[in-house]
């Protein structure tokens, strides 16, 4: 295995129900892997003509070859001789700098801390490196960018006349930490606007609450929606009404 190998493994199915399929429902197997800075989903559809046991064991199959395979096994794979020729395992991979995989291994401590002052990774969408102070930020998991993000950041241009820093936290409050496809995805999102007047650059942070991005962007100016604005005023986000 690799230095920094294997950190989590998860597996879900849709397999066969018996006389009570639904008309029309797929029968899949999904196994996602999580290492230090990959993410990967194997995808298997799988014919209909198979029992049950046949499919549970196909699947605990496909969990073995997905971790002998990112363990650097060479040799033949369970599902080879197990397969119709229709059948094949789909991949989905995306992959992380260094500087991106280290805030995403921070221990839970440091990612709670109210006092938080962390590294910040900044970059151009074209791939550049960029160590711009951002003075305007625009806050959220842009899952993905729409036309009503865009048209908040070109009107906070066109009022402030500075470009606008589009920040995505790794970490959520109330959700787990964003796996490296979904960050490709939400990136992919943000990609197609980055030669607009408007765009400055991407940050990515461990920071979810303004009470810490704030400490990490000393004099900004944030952008913010509805929904944030709303979540801005809960106590379960702060230490204590003080810190509101």
């Amino acid at each position: 295995m690799a230095d920094k190998g294997l950190m989590g493994v998860a597996a879900s199915c849709k397999l066969s129900v018996g006389e009570d399929e639904r008309e029309g429902r797929e029968h899949k197997i999904f196994v996602a892997i999580q290492s230090f800075d990959k993410t990967l989903v194997r995808t298997l559809i799988l014919r209909k003509e198979r029992s049950r046991e046949e499919e549970e064991y196909i699947a605990t199959c496909t969990i073995v070859d997905s971790i002998a395979k990112e363990c650097g096994w060479a040799g033949n794979m369970l599902l080879e001789d197990l397969l119709h020729g229709d059948e094949v395992v789909e991949e989905r991979e995306a992959t992380a700098s260094k500087e991106v995989a280290e805030l995403l291994a921070l221990p839970d401590y440091i990612m709670n801390s109210l006092d938080l002052v962390s590294d910040v990774v900044q970059f151009k969408l074209g791939g550049e490196a960029v160590a711009e102070n951002p003075e305007v930020i625009f806050s959220g998991s842009f899952d993905p960018c729409h036309k009503n993000h865009i048209q908040m950041a070109e009107q906070a241009f066109n009022k402030l006349g500075k470009k606008v820093h589009f920040e995505i936290s790794l970490t959520n409050v109330d959700k787990p930490p964003i796996d490296l496809i979904s960050l490709q995805e939400r990136l992919d999102s943000l990609r197609k606007y980055k030669n607009e007047v408007f765009f400055g650059s991407v940050l990515l942070t461990v920071a979810p609450l303004f009470v810490q991005k704030v400490n990490l962007f000393e004099n900004a100016t944030f952008i913010i929606g509805a929904d944030t604005a709303n979540r801005l005023f809960k106590t379960r986000y702060y230490r204590n009404e003080e810190d509101m």
